[in-house]
């Protein structure tokens, strides 16, 4: 911890010299648990380092440190002579994904939400590994690193079907900040019915609505241009599902999707734009009055 109350890593090169990488994270309340990530990832003569606080990629950089040439045994220190007063409740340290590649850890943000919201996760990635989910594909130009999935023009992201019960869900799909006065961009977000395999709706980045059999205009929230969110529903019995909406006015409407749906929705993500589009994270989470 530095002077201004900041977390801080040391590392130390091959030849002995010290680079140290501030997060520019302070933990100010001691009475509050705070998860702080570092991941640190040796690559061909760098080092990509990352800050997580709470599952939410806050810094990344790459430094130029190489480790292939150390001879000693590497060491980890934490806290340390000038460090910290506080408890640690967990350390771990992660180097391999579940098929056995080098990675940081992929489930940062994943694991995060699933200490605060239980079984009402239902989807969750934060592109934080070096290699895409099984719960994901992606056709076209893209690139994934320092947390975040960049789709290239016309490139497009799906999910694995996701199966949903009666309740409303809220989905959040939070793209990196282009600036606080950016126009947005000519994204699709699609939803589509696994069951039938059909186009449920289309949204653009700006939170409009595209309806197969609709017209009239209809958003899903007032957003900037880097945060979607939007709210489905769906009743088990009747198998209807819904969106919730406002029009143009403000008013709030309710649009049903789909009469006849087992409730399998698939996420696409298409980049439309000469631009590329980086996505942050993916996140679907059930509300908590809806428990069934």
């Amino acid at each position: 911890i530095n002077d201004n109350l900041e977390l801080e890593a040391n590392f130390r090169t091959a030849d002995s010299q010290i680079i140290t990488i501030n997060s520019g994270l302070k933990i100010l309340n001691p009475d509050k648990k705070t998860s702080v990530s570092l991941s640190v990832f040796p690559g061909d003569n760098y080092t990509d380092i990352s800050w997580f606080r709470d599952g939410m990629q806050i810094t990344s950089e790459r430094v130029k440190i190489n480790y292939d040439s150390l001879k000693e045994q590497a060491t980890t220190v934490i806290g340390g002579q000038n460090g910290f007063e506080g408890i640690i409740y967990k350390l771990t340290v992660f180097f391999r994904d579940g098929s056995g590649n080098f990675t940081i850890d992929p489930n940062i943000l994943k694991d995060e939400l699933k200490n605060t919201y239980k079984n009402r996760l239902i989807f969750a990635d934060g592109f934080d590994g070096r290699y895409l989910s099984n719960s994901l594909s992606v056709s076209g130009d893209w690139e994934l690193n320092s947390g975040l999935l960049t789709l290239k023009k016309d490139a497009q992201l799906e999910t694995t079907a996701v199966k949903i019960g009666t309740g409303s869900y809220n989905f959040n799909i939070a793209f990196a900040q282009k600036g606080k006065d950016a126009e947005p961009e000519p994204g699709k977000i699609i939803l589509i019915d696994s069951s039938t395999n059909t186009q449920l709706l289309e949204l653009l980045e700006n939170g409009s609505i595209v309806l197969p059999a609709e017209n009239s205009p209809a958003f899903v929230s007032e957003t900037d241009t880097a945060k979607l969110e939007f709210t489905i529903i769906y009743d088990k019995s009747s198998k209807n599902l819904s969106i919730l909406a406002k029009d143009s006015k403000g008013k709030k409407l309710q649009l049903t999707l789909s009469k006849n749906t087992e409730a399998g929705i698939i996420l696409k993500i298409i980049n439309t734009a000469e631009t590329q589009l980086p996505i942050d994270y993916i996140t679907i989470i059930k509300s908590e009055e809806d428990q069934e």
